[in-house]
């Protein structure tokens, strides 16, 4: 019986600075076949949206569906952004979870290595863990998000359901 979630892992040295994972990048295009690409794509819980590199664009031969304005800590940039896309992650049993026709931006800033990153939009679809043991890093990403919040228990290090009460931003003190 298939699941019905769907989780990927990824195991790289310790010493990375940065979460990088290999995914599929995709784009259907009128009147050819369904065009995929190998990708290594980066992890950025700051990104509100995914962005895409130029060169991979390029290697999709897709162009730009318009412009867009994009921030970062230091400044707002007008970039271009692209429609249509598939991301595609595959996990150890070669299932797929395609998360079809996105809008993403264009990368803006130098990229180092990568070709996409992976924002929020896409990470707010599940639950993520990063864990460290004996030199390695292992990122874990499960979808749909489970129906309660995991966490470590304060009391015993254990991961197990958490009850978190949300936060009233700018509300008074009794």
């Amino acid at each position: 019986m298939p699941n019905d979630f769907f989780v990927v892992n990824f195991v790289f040295p310790w010493m990375h600075d940065k979460i990088m994972i290999d995914v599929k990048v995709g784009v259907e295009k009128p009147e050819k076949p369904y065009c995929s690409v190998q990708a290594l794509a980066m992890v950025d819980t700051g990104a509100d949206k995914s962005c895409i590199t130029r060169e991979l664009a390029e290697k999709l031969g897709i162009l730009p569906s318009g412009t867009t304005t994009m921030g970062t800590a230091t400044s707002i940039e007008t970039v271009h952004y692209y429609s249509g896309i598939d991301l595609i992650l595959v996990d150890v049993r070669d299932e797929e979870k395609v998360y079809r026709n996105l809008e993403v931006a264009e990368c803006f800033r130098d990229h180092y290595g990568y070709d996409f990153i992976i924002g929020l939009n896409i990470l707010q679809t599940g639950d993520m863990i990063i864990s460290n043991a004996n030199g390695i890093t292992l990122f874990s990403f499960r979808t749909p998000s489970r129906k309660s919040l995991t966490g470590f228990s304060p009391f015993t290090g254990e991961i197990r359901d958490i009850d978190v009460p949300l936060l009233e931003h700018g509300k008074s003190c009794p």
